[in-house]
């Protein structure tokens, strides 16, 4: 039986009964009719490299307008950036929206029957096929390169956004024009994913997936075998790169989502074009438990942990395109309960997944996972009620590291009061100099210097039930090993930070949180605790010196966040302020300083809402 997941009078029936979807269609619509009405480009348009899309006073994002390539505001401060710069990737990102719209006028014309959609497709992919070699970009390195766009991973993207909406409309193309798409573009595009395919990373696992949906649309065995079996394949990749615990590799919830979105759409198309191979169960299956695991991991607020390079902030709702095509693939009630959560009733939160698969009614209940230990990806999500903590003790790759081992994150009442601040964009200033460097995590810094390997984590002892979870990384310096614990309880933590190095060393412990700083001790200014590794960003720098017991109080609108720690002879307290996304955004934090060869930083955090 042919699978049909998307059913155009359900579809229809929402857009007519449903105030969001008629919102949602009718915005979308009016956009993709004005972007087709004056679409127009020219391969001789160089595609600049997107991550450099960023403010030159702030280091703030900018806003992408598709109708003006010359002025680039400012999304923090409002600044309008200009130059060649700018202009270069505004071209990238008009391909870009020119590939989406090849989607979303596919499915336009499933719902008004209205020609120009198809007419539009036909318009692009011409485009691409008749002027092919003439494509210009300036990737970052050469080893990113792509064609129609910047990096070979644009490319990818682009080509399998084009083969979703082709899927949709296929019957109103010719064999002899399918033919010719894929012999002027697409088995130009599938070589160069061969070609640039040459490790385990989440690139090479896109453009892998770009080469075998072109492979199952098409049906070119030649494109399946190379894109599918062969070395740094689709199957290798998901062998060497994701845990036991359905983790990808690269430890970062973004990078995990973003891994995942290929194989949804991979999976997709090879359901729909019925394709079977002997490893099928593998893919499918694998594939399922990575979109399980960040349900196990998420914060109760729908707040998703952010190790390592991601966004500043992500939440479980950025990702609903993967849910909802996942909704549909597999008949799995928790993909389906998490998609009957999703918010539509603000049009500007729908998508046009949401219009297509999203018919899930809203859960009464909502599955409890409880508190979850991820052994193969060193990762933990300790529950009690209210409270929650999550953990990394170990490092499985440099690719998109933070070096911050034993970093964790704390929610209280569905608030995450200490979090991980992502980063805001990689060619941003702040990126490589604070948001990459251990220094801005809730972990352990040794001579104030950044965590330069990649140690392994062991649980030495773990109780779901209480919760309770210690684990240990040896050699997170060269003569270092770290042990941590944490006891939660509701509204109140128990850490225990255990420090054991071969000879003397500045061991700096540090936690940052939400809310303005109550220090009720007598502090002296500080002009600086440290020249590099991020600790130039510090600033407003108070301290205090002590060997008894002390707290400190972080008070945010709600609550009031009290952190405890016992007294250790040689202890001397930095109360600092920090940069978060960038300039404008900033937070308060605590470094504590020992000069120690083996020291315990036993602390306690406990909220009192008000």
């Amino acid at each position: 039986m042919t699978f049909q997941p998307i059913q155009w009078d359900i579809v229809s029936k929402k857009i007519n009964e449903e105030q969001w979807a008629k919102d949602l269609f009718t915005g979308m619509k009016n956009e993709t009719d004005a972007f087709i009405k004056t679409y127009k480009d020219d391969a001789g348009r160089i595609a600049g490299w997107y991550h450099s899309y960023n403010c030159e006073k702030c280091q703030g994002r900018l806003v992408f307008n598709w109708k003006n390539a010359q002025e680039h505001v400012c999304s923090v401060c409002g600044s309008v950036n200009q130059g060649e710069l700018f202009t270069k990737i505004w071209n990238n990102m008009y391909r870009g929206m020119a590939n989406q719209n090849v989607y979303n006028a596919a499915a336009f014309y499933q719902l008004t029957k209205e020609n120009q959609y198809v007419e539009f497709i036909r318009k692009v992919l011409d485009f691409y096929a008749d002027n092919y070699a003439d494509f210009k970009c300036e990737p970052p390195a050469k080893i990113f390169e792509g064609k129609l766009m910047n990096q070979h991973l644009d490319d990818a993207v682009g080509i399998m956004t084009i083969l979703l909406g082709l899927d949709m409309v296929k019957d109103q193309f010719t064999s002899e024009e399918l033919d010719r798409y894929y012999d002027d573009l697409f088995v130009h595009e599938a070589e160069l994913f061969d070609f640039f395919a040459n490790r385990i990373y989440n690139i090479p696992l896109w453009i892998k997936c770009a080469q075998t949906m072109i492979g199952v649309f098409f049906h070119k065995e030649e494109q399946i075998q190379k894109g599918l079996h062969a070395r740094f394949g689709v199957l290798d990749q998901l062998k060497r790169g994701v845990t036991e615990d359905g983790m990808w590799y690269e430890g970062s919830m973004h990078y995990h989502f973003y891994s995942t979105q290929p194989l949804c759409y991979l999976v997709y198309i090879a359901k729909r074009e019925q394709y079977d191979f002997k490893e099928r169960d593998f893919l499918f299956d694998r594939v399922e438990k990575m979109l399980e695991y960040p349900l196990k991991m998420m914060f109760q607020s729908g707040r998703l942990p952010n190790p390592n390079d991601a966004h500043p902030v992500v939440s479980i709702e950025m990702y609903k395109l993967h849910y909802e095509y996942a909704s549909v693939i597999y008949d799995n009630p928790l993909f389906k309960e998490i998609c009957g959560t999703f918010n539509e009733e603000d049009s500007t939160k729908g998508t046009f997944t949401s219009l297509l698969f999203n018919h899930w009614p809203k859960p009464l209940k909502q599955t409890v996972f409880g508190t979850v230990n991820n052994p193969s990806s060193y990762t933990a999500m300790l529950r009690n009620k209210s409270t929650e903590v999550y953990m990394t003790y170990g490092a499985l790759t440099g690719l998109h590291r933070h070096p911050a081992v034993m970093n964790m994150e704390i929610s209280f009442h569905g608030d995450v009061v200490s979090y991980d601040i992502g980063n805001g964009g990689y060619a941003s200033e702040l990126f490589a100099e604070w948001q990459r460097k251990s220094i801005c995590h809730n972990t352990v810094l040794i001579d104030k210097g950044n965590q330069p390997r990649l140690p392994e984590g062991d649980v030495l002892e773990y109780d779901p039930d209480a919760p309770y979870l210690k684990v240990k990384a040896k050699a997170v310096y060269a003569a270092a090993d770290y042990t941590r614990s944490f006891r939660v309880s509701e509204d109140y933590i128990e850490d225990s930070f255990e420090v054991n190095a071969w000879g003397e060393y500045t061991m700096d412990w540090f936690f940052y949180c939400k809310g303005n700083v109550h220090c009720p001790y007598e502090t002296v200014p500080v002009e600086k605790i440290g020249e590099a590794e991020g600790y130039q960003y510090l600033f407003d720098i108070r301290s205090f010196k002590t060997d008894k017991d002390w707290q400190v109080e972080f008070e945010t609108e709600d609550k009031r966040i009290i952190v405890s720690m016992a007294g250790e002879e040689g202890t001397e307290v930095f109360i600092v302020n920090s940069y978060v996304t960038d300039k404008a955004n900033t937070r308060y934090g605590l470094c504590v300083r020992r000069k120690k060869e083996n020291t315990v930083f036993n602390t306690s955090y406990k909220c009192i809402k008000k």
